[in-house]
């Protein structure tokens, strides 16, 4: 059967197929064993008959269309079709085409034979789940999903589509007593599209059942009920039209999209009351930070590179909407794109087919702000509340948010407003007349350089079921909590869309948030030697007591594939667990998930037996901070043994985070097969009365060594501890690629005087100490900003290096001798890992007085061409601000620098003295 055609086949003969039951069995049969691959169809073998059948109905067809109808019938949890799977959807498939072809007339006719097998062949459909091949642009929406706007006369003589409000099913009945296309008036000679009014999306497909619950949040005189883009249903268009499209921003000082509605008034918080307790002379305090060059000036009008500029195009924003709510015009629905599709997919990027089995399809989703949604009300921030993780495969983003709640000053900033550092949502933009607007402003970093990303509060929902997409959390009074949510969608806007952010590394995320360097330590290598043996858990206690620094940790893994649990699941042997288990013990703990360490603690818990028997051992506990899920092993929530532990271990687990509340953890609200019910005593971390959980856990440090895969360390560097810092920017080219040759692996492509024409700069300690302490960071161009590949990036990213050897003030090397490598006293080396990754980051120590020679190199000797291959280097020095220079030579292509600190960035001349940079900071 053939559907490749213009028209299709004939009515009759398909309509004839449907009633002879054994020839539909021999095709769908027949069809089956020509697609199908262990028993299965999957999405890029079928959408292409999916394709040919609607579009031989004579219009265009859109790869969300052709996912919407797999999503109807195939296997939701291992998404493909088995023969039983593909027997409905074809006979559905092929009902839904005959009474759709009735309605238009057929200028030709098609003959077929019944025999023959579907034809699944000629239209390229990608491999992608519903969604363009790389280099392909996407079709335009299809009209099934969109209705025509009405207010206004067409721009061309083609119907353009509409972002025109589409109601969601709960609402059709209500809209059915609300007039909701209006009549239009009396049509010209010339045909237009006021004369043909279309329906409705839901009016002219078959309308899901009304969810009853959704009811409520639609009455008579909601603007919901009223035509407007299909954004919201509170017709967000501009403050001209209510169902006249917004149009995507082309310059900074574009006019504001508002919405028609007047904006909803703040509740007064704590935010409301700080933010009336900072200085009025807030913008002239802010520091004035400077781009390094013209190419790293940001992607979107809404993006800025300074505080000061971010606060006055907000200021500006708010007389220009007068009364009326904010609408982002680059992020969320256009009207070139009314679904929002390019914010929630990338449009050059594919995914895996697995990125997408939570999600509905761009063309089921209704960008709606909180109010519109909840009824009941909403906060944007309070104290403890439990985390829901949305759809966009952002944990790691996620997890590393969570872990900044922790600490008030890096997620708030400073109390003054305008004092590093700011935070991620930094005091000065908490004004209530933002937020009454739904105008947010948010800071992330980028190779040090700070971005301020302005979105508004207009959130991706399912349309059907108004389940949130998106990740926010739930408080204590059951309310949805949205700072979670809205620094998510700020940094979804900075890459481009929300899937942009599927999967990551939480370390990335740290120093998105931060701009510190997080160091990364694998447990494995302080638990077995070389020998495989298992070392004495001690040396690594000890190696974290030491380190001053906030300690993260996760099981970084993908499982062992016996079970599609997201939680980690270990021998109970391992753990000292009853001989009665058997096979592997669910811990309770995610995978992939940050858990911040809280304290380690040895405690003595009296356990000897009789006068003459040594005392016991201190038994090492380790608390932990819970965002998702908590330990269900020994000295879990539940365990018995905390009705027979002492007064003495509560007293030493308590914690102290030092905020003044704490707004994200794990609260036991999840039914996770535990009962909710504790043994263990509360440990708050912040009192709060009416909590029944402290979101924290304790294991024992043996145990945790079984479960955790990698510490991650926080450092803070702020210069009021002594720290300095700096920022270098270089590029690989043709004549400045050296390559690494060091035999980690083969072949080794450089040599070791190729490896001399790599860039180097110097640097010159003359502390008064006998050793300075530096974190140097290598940043390559960020693959995920691209948006044209997806994690872990390999293809966007090369091996890159950096090491630091002896040198001599003024003169390059001109060979690699691994015997010039600096080394510590504890034997290691300064040189970091040869790794794919965003960036590197090595910690070492040099000796004072010294002369050092930095280089950083990728693992190719030779680049062709003109490519080119940009990197920043970091540079932070304990060291008195007199006590260093950097030598960085234009001659070698060093852009320089734009010094930072704290994200302030000061131009200076090529031999950089540090106190020289301290002084022109103090007169900003």
């Amino acid at each position: 059967m053939d559907f490749s055609g213009k028209h299709g086949p004939v009515i009759s003969q398909v309509r004839q197929l449907l009633q002879d039951g054994q020839m539909f069995e021999f095709l769908c049969e027949q069809s089956f064993q020509t697609q199908a691959t262990e028993g299965t169809v999957t999405l890029p073998a079928i959408a292409p008959m999916i394709e040919q059948v609607l579009q031989s109905l004579g219009r265009p067809v859109s790869p969300a269309e052709v996912y919407q109808v797999w999503t109807q019938h195939c296997d939701p949890d291992m998404h493909h079709m088995s023969l039983a799977h593909f027997k409905p959807f074809l006979r559905s498939l092929l009902e839904d085409y005959v009474a759709k072809a009735e309605q238009r007339e057929h200028t030709e006719s098609q003959t077929f034979l019944v025999t023959q097998p579907l034809d699944f062949t000629g239209t390229g459909y990608p491999d992608s789940a519903g969604f363009p091949a790389r280099g392909e642009k996407p079709e335009p929406p299809s009209r099934i999903v969109t209705s025509v706007e009405l207010s206004s006369p067409p721009r061309s003589s083609a119907p353009e589509p509409s972002p025109s409000s589409t109601l969601e099913a709960p609402e059709v009945a209500k809209a059915a007593e609300v007039p909701h296309i209006p009549s239009p008036p009396a049509p010209a000679p010339k045909p237009s599209i006021q004369a043909c009014p279309i329906p409705a999306p839901e009016t002219r497909r078959r309308s899901p059942p009304p969810l009853a619950k959704a009811e409520p949040r639609v009455s008579r005189d909601s603007p919901s009920a009223k035509p407007g883009p299909k954004r919201s249903l509170s017709a967000k268009g501009n403050t001209n039209s209510g169902n006249t499209p917004r149009k995507a921003s082309t310059s900074p000082s574009a006019a504001p999209r508002s919405s028609n509605k007047p904006a909803p008034s703040v509740q007064k918080d704590s935010f409301h009351d700080a933010f009336f307790q900072l200085s009025p002379d807030l913008l002239e305090l802010l520091s004035e930070e400077e781009l390094a060059d013209g190419s790293s000036a940001p992607s979107s009008p809404s993006i800025f590179r300074s505080a000061r500029e971010a606060l006055q195009r907000m200021r500006e924003l708010c007389q220009e909407l007068g009364d009326s709510c904010f609408v982002d015009p680059d992020f969320g629905p256009t009207v070139k794109d009314p679904t929002g599709r390019k914010s929630l997919i990338p449009v050059d990027a594919v995914l895996p087919a697995e990125a997408f089995q939570q999600f509905p399809g761009h063309d089921q989703v209704s960008w709606l702000r909180a109010h519109e949604v909840w009824p009941k009300g909403h906060h944007f921030c309070g104290e403890l509340a439990e985390v829901r993780p949305g759809v966009f495969g952002d944990a790691w983003f996620l997890g590393a948010l969570c872990s900044l709640s922790l600490s008030e000053m890096e997620l708030f900033g400073h109390p003054s407003g305008y004092e590093e550092p700011l935070g991620v949502y930094p005091r000065v933009f908490w004004d209530p007349e933002f937020r009454r607007r739904g105008l947010y402003c948010f800071r992330f970093s980028s190779q040090g350089q700070w971005s301020y990303v302005v979105v508004d509060d207009c959130l991706p929902f399912h349309r059907k079921t108004s389940k949130p997409l998106f990740s926010y959390a739930v408080g204590l009074d059951t309310l949805p909590h949205l700072w979670i949510a809205l620094i998510e969608k700020a940094f979804a806007k900075l890459h481009g869309a929300y899937f942009s952010l599927w999967l990551g590394f939480v370390d990335d995320a740290l120093e998105d948030l931060t701009s510190w360097p997080t160091e990364k330590l694998q447990v494995s290598k302080f638990t077995k030697g070389n020998d495989g043996k298992r070392k004495d858990p001690g040396e690594f206690w000890s190696t974290l007591l030491e380190h001053n620094a906030s300690m993260i940790c996760l099981r970084a893994d993908a499982g062992d594939g016996t079970d599609k649990s997201d939680m980690v699941h270990v021998d109970p042997q391992s753990i000292h667990l009853d001989a009665r288990e058997v096979g592997s013990f669910c811990t309770g703990i995610f995978r992939n998930w940050a858990y911040p360490i809280l304290c380690l603690r040895a405690c003595d818990l009296g356990d000897s037996d009789g006068l003459d028997q040594p005392p016991a051992p201190p038994v090492r506990f380790i608390r932990l901070r819970s965002f998702m899920g908590g330990w269900h092993g020994p000295w879990g929530d539940q365990d018995l043994n905390w009705s027979q532990a002492p007064q003495e271990l509560v007293q030493e687990l308590q914690a102290s985070v030092g905020s003044s509340f704490v707004p994200a953890c794990s609260l036991g609200l999840k039914h996770d097969g535990v009962h909710q019910s504790m043994l263990r005593p509360l440990m708050p971390l912040h009192p709060v009365e009416q909590a029944q959980h402290d979101g924290t856990f304790v294991m024992r440090f043996d145990d945790w060594m079984m479960v955790y895969s990698h510490v991650l360390l926080r450092h803070r560097l702020p210069h009021e501890s002594g720290w300095s810092h700096l920022r270098l920017q270089n590029s690989w080219t043709r004549d400045s690629c050296g390559g690494t040759p060091i035999p980690v692996q083969q072949p080794v492509l450089a040599t070791l005087e190729t490896w001399a024409r790599n860039p180097q700069c110097r640097l010159v300690l003359e502390a008064d100490a006998d050793e300075v302490e530096i974190f140097l960071t290598l940043h390559q161009a960020d693959a995920r900003l691209k948006g044209k590949s997806t994690f872990p990036f390999e293809d966007q990213l090369r091996q890159i290096f950096v090491c630091v050897m002896d040198g001599v003030e003024g003169e390059r090397l001109s060979i690699f001798d691994k015997k010039r490598i600096v080394r510590q006293r504890n034997g290691s080396s300064a040189a970091s890992l040869l790794s794919r990754r965003r960036s590197v980051l090595l910690r070492t120590r040099l000796a004072s007085p010294g002369t050092y020679a930095i280089i950083p190199s990728i693992w190719e000797p030779d680049l062709p061409g003109q490519v080119s291959v940009p990197f920043v280097l970091t540079l932070h020095v304990h060291c008195d601000a007199e006590k260093f220079l950097v030598d960085a030579p234009e001659s070698e292509g060093w852009e320089l620098p734009k010094c930072a600190r704290n994200g302030g960035e000061i131009l200076t001349d090529r031999r950089v003295s540090s106190v020289d940079i301290w002084e022109e900071l103090l007169t900003l």
